[in-house]
Order: structure tokens, then C-alpha cells, then sequence
């Protein structure tokens, strides 16, 4: 389940894992589309504390109603991947994440 930032209060969702098809299928609800000038970006998080490096995996469109899914595909080397994020950033996207944590999960090896 994905935990929630704070600055979306309502907003839920859920990651489950396709270990055959190598991918996570994320799902959200209740969550305010982005302004014109920002988008949602997900991240997965490898690797734990100050040595954390953030890899993107795609940018997260929500619908009119709050919802939204992304397919985010497992890197080869995905042992030390610990965490999807979704973040609010530019349109143009960051190397990395800038913006509030909207929503959050820990991710536990298919």
C-alpha cells in the first residue's frame, strides 16, 4: 500500500508486483491532477540513507476523477531497489526528486 505524503490527505493507492513479467503495476485514487506547470514523476529508490540514488520511472498521468495506474518495469539490477515514490515536479522533470512526496511505498522483493 502506498503511504500518503500529507499534502494530498485524501489520496490512496496501491503497487503490486508482476515478478513474470518483470514490473510493479502502480494504482492511485483520490488524487488533485497536477497544475499546468508540474507533473507527477515517479521514482524508485535504490538503496537505503545518504547513499539512496533515485531512478525515474515515468511520469504518472491522473485523470479528472483522481485516478491514475503506471507500469513501472524492474531494473535488471532491481536487489537493492527499496521504494517507489511519486513526487510533484516541473513539467520538464528533475534528474532527481525536488517536490513534495505525494504518495510512497517500501518495496518487497517478488
Amino acid at each position: 500500500e502506498l503511504q500518503n505524503g500529507a499534502s494530498h490527505a485524501a489520496a490512496w493507492g496501491y503497487v503490486t508486483a508482476d515478478p513474470a513479467m518483470r514490473q510493479w503495476h502502480l494504482l492511485v485514487f483520490d488524487l488533485e491532477p497536477p497544475r499546468q506547470d508540474r507533473k507527477y514523476q515517479v521514482w524508485l529508490a535504490k538503496g537505503e540513507g545518504e547513499a539512496t540514488q533515485w531512478l525515474s520511472a515515468g511520469e504518472l498521468r491522473v485523470s479528472a476523477d483522481g485516478s491514475g495506474k503506471l507500469k513501472v518495469s524492474m531494473p535488471e539490477d532491481d536487489a537493492e531497489i527499496r521504494a517507489l515514490t511519486i513526487t510533484d515536479e516541473p513539467a520538464l522533470g528533475a534528474d532527481q526528486p525536488t517536490g513534495k512526496v505525494l504518495l510512497a511505498a517500501r518495496l518487497k522483493k517478488p
